[in-house]
């Protein structure tokens, strides 16, 4: 498929259908049959599948899973004796940002399992 045809399908809903031709207009595919929010769902669904690839993400093998254990030990323990003092402010920042991305992760599962922004649905 060119990538004009790519571009025209992924950008359709954002930039509508200025970018379509005669011959597209004349024929019906089963893009055009879907509704915009399962048409956008899927076009989200498509790129966070392309992201996970690129990114090479995953869950952790069991190999790491002991070097994962050694870090949080080290970290605790430096807490525990005040060492953490020796940290600059990259590993600060660094561990911020960790810190927010672990947390908005649990967030997102929580509104998953929820199926719900806000609460829990209670009728």
């Amino acid at each position: 498929m060119p990538l004009g045809n790519v571009f025209r399908r992924v950008f359709r809903p954002v930039i509508g259908r200025a970018y379509s031709t005669a011959t597209e207009k004349s024929q019906k595919s089963w893009v055009d049959s879907l509704s915009p929010t399962v048409y956008r769902f899927k076009v989200a669904t498509e790129a966070t599948k392309e992201w996970w690839r690129r990114e090479k993400l995953g869950p952790p093998s069991l190999d790491q899973w002991p070097e994962a254990r050694n870090i949080f030990n080290r970290l605790y323990s430096d807490f525990a004796s005040g060492a953490f003092m020796k940290y600059g402010r990259d590993d600060i920042f660094k561990g911020a940002k960790l810190g927010g991305e672990v947390l908005g992760f649990f967030l997102v599962g929580e509104m998953i399992g929820r199926r719900s922004l806000i609460g829990y649905k209670t009728e």
